[in-house]
């Protein structure tokens, strides 16, 4: 069955499977039932899963909204999973879900170094900030040449550290060569400065203790 291949292929030394549920000859969503036995083993076995997700998979655009990708991703918090085609067009949620989940990773591909597509910049603008070290590049070839598809990506608005990170480092952090970066983007995205955690009321200011947002959404997790 698909679990004892996956044991076998990790044998080997292969490092993830891929699971495209919306091309299936029965389009599935990604969170289905049928795929619990495939995520526990890769957990278990320290496998990376590539559920790809764009407008292009399954009957229709339901199957390419991020809410399945986040309920596995919570389910499964040790399993790392990336997203060929960053769930394009819908870019606001996917971004959200990495966000919330530290184990996501996004692969807008195409979407990026094609210019012209709606919503792309918002990607390249998470890879220069908030979502630096989540951003991965792909070629998606055979859209493309891949020589193509390389200038096409350098050619958009990305920061020379957010080429280095999507180029090659934080690859290297999914492959585990280089240090998870997980919690340094955690504690990056909810950097408060002393001017944010000032507070006004009727006799002045109160300042908020430094990190009281990152807890706060800490504490929500927990409770789910």
């Amino acid at each position: 069955g698909q679990v004892e291949e996956i044991e076998r292929v990790a044998a080997m030394g292969f490092r993830g499977v891929g699971i495209d549920a919306g091309w299936l000859r029965r389009p599935l969503y990604h969170d289905d039932p049928v795929f619990d036995p495939i995520y526990a083993k890769c957990q278990e076995l320290g496998m990376i899963v590539s559920l790809t997700s764009s407008f292009m998979l399954g009957p229709d655009l339901s199957y390419s909204e991020p809410c399945a990708i986040q309920r596995v991703a919570m389910k499964y918090p040790n399993m790392k999973i990336v997203v060929p085609h960053g769930c394009w067009p819908h870019v606001h949620a996917a971004l959200a879900v990495a966000i919330r989940c530290p184990n996501v990773y996004l692969m807008p591909d195409c979407y990026i170094y094609i210019d012209g597509f709606a919503l792309s910049d918002e990607y390249i603008k998470a890879a220069n900030t908030y979502l630096k070290y989540r951003i991965l590049y792909a070629s998606s070839y055979p859209v493309r040449s891949l020589s193509q598809c390389l200038r096409g990506w350098k050619s958009r608005g990305f920061t020379d550290e957010a080429l280095q990170n999507t180029l090659y480092d934080n690859a290297a952090r999914l492959l585990g060569e280089k240090e998870d970066a997980s919690k340094i983007q955690s504690e990056e995205l909810f950097l408060i400065t002393r001017d944010d955690i000032s507070m006004p009321e009727k006799e002045g200011k109160k300042e908020r203790e430094a990190g009281t947002a990152k807890k706060e959404l800490d504490e929500i997790k927990k409770q789910h």
